[in-house]
């Protein structure tokens, strides 16, 4: 159980020199006054597992037995009793940005503001653990469930993701926005990560008679499936209009604001060439940091090189994509020339690495 059963419930240190707005590093803390607070003091249970401060000024604190507000001299307790909350046992807090306090119990996700306790997020249990409560960026307010975590939207609409099996029993320990805008999740079976839409899995293949079938595993911003009927239409319109030639790929990248994953992470790229797993085609296995637009310039490099891919396999791991091509020459050969080798592979690793995107055609005035 994740919290400290203690006689002590809240120690204020108190400075006995005048009021500061920040605590001196060079005083000892032998030189600051204590004072404790306990169950005759008014907390209604001597385990304070979490503690915030809205923009009012008020102290909050985590309690078995309720959501505490201490102003200072008194002690205030909500709980199923006197407020909507169902359970009294109260695993997290978390001072929101617009002056909100949210309330996290081993059920549901609570907003306290302006006097008004509400639940906005039911259904999903943490159990008696500790689970972090984070807003990111966009406002939005995250937290872990059994599984996977939680998301309270400005919107108001609450969602729910779900780790993948392996990891369905791991318990979210933190939760941090990175620069790129990307949600890194803590948990006891390791680091999971939510970023913005990408190729997650593709497998292409040329038939003998010259047709391309390609099959692509897709995510949106949030990890999750096109689900709506719009967004799909319009995806599908924009593959209609790439595979037309009106569309082109790099113009678009360059028109939109486009997050990058390296502020975050850095990969080496590694370029692997095999002419023995296959009779037929040359093997090319392309490991590198993924990225918006990395799939297209990839296959964009191998077109330049004079190959043509007869059979490709696409994966996104997180961070990290790594590609499999079979390719051959404009013959149907391998390539098998040490010389054109290494022609491809400087190809591919201009590709694969940082460049500035092709600059959108001025519009005509």
């Amino acid at each position: 159980m994740w919290r400290r059963s203690a006689a002590l419930a809240v120690c204020a240190l108190l400075a006995r020199a005048s009021t500061s707005s920040a605590l001196n590093p060079l005083t000892l803390i032998s030189q600051y006054a204590a004072d404790y607070w306990r169950t005759a003091d008014g907390l209604p249970q001597a385990t304070v597992g979490a503690i915030a401060q809205t923009a009012d000024g008020y102290i909050w604190l985590a309690t078995e037995e309720g959501l505490v507000r201490f102003d200072g001299v008194r002690f205030s307790v909500l709980d199923t009793t006197n407020s909507a909350l169902t359970d009294n046992y109260i695993s997290s807090l978390r001072a929101g940005r617009d002056g909100s306090l949210w309330i996290r119990t081993p059920a549901a996700l609570y907003r306290y503001r302006a006097g008004h306790l509400r639940s906005v997020c039911t259904g999903r249990s943490v159990g008696l653990d500790f689970t972090p409560i984070f807003e990111d960026a966009s406002g939005t307010i995250w937290s872990g469930d059994v599984g996977g975590v939680t998301a309270y939207t400005p919107k108001g609409e609450c969602r729910h993701y779900s780790m993948d099996a392996a990891a369905f029993d791991a318990t979210v320990t933190s939760l941090v926005e990175t620069g790129d805008g990307s949600l890194l999740i803590g948990t006891t079976s390791g680091l999971k990560q939510f970023s913005g839409g990408s190729i997650v899995d593709a497998k292409a293949f040329t038939t003998s008679d010259g047709f391309a079938l390609d099959v692509f595993s897709v995510q949106d911003s949030e990890g999750e499936a096109f689900g709506d009927t719009e967004r799909l239409t319009r995806l599908r319109q924009t593959i209609e209009k790439t595979l037309r030639g009106e569309i082109r790929p790099r113009r678009e990248l360059a028109r939109k604001t486009v997050r990058s994953r390296a502020s975050a992470f850095s990969i080496k790229p590694k370029i692997i060439f095999d002419n023995e797993a296959s009779r037929i085609a040359t093997v090319i296995e392309v490991e590198c940091l993924d990225r918006p637009g990395l799939l297209y310039d990839i296959t964009h490099a191998i077109f330049e090189a004079g190959l043509s891919i007869s059979t490709s396999m696409v994966a996104t791991y997180g961070e990290r994509a790594i590609d499999v091509f079979y390719v051959r020459d404009g013959f149907g050969h391998k390539i098998v020339h040490p010389t054109r080798l290494e022609a491809v592979e400087r190809r591919l690793k201009a590709a694969v690495g940082p460049r500035p995107l092709e600059a959108p055609t001025p519009a005509k005035a």
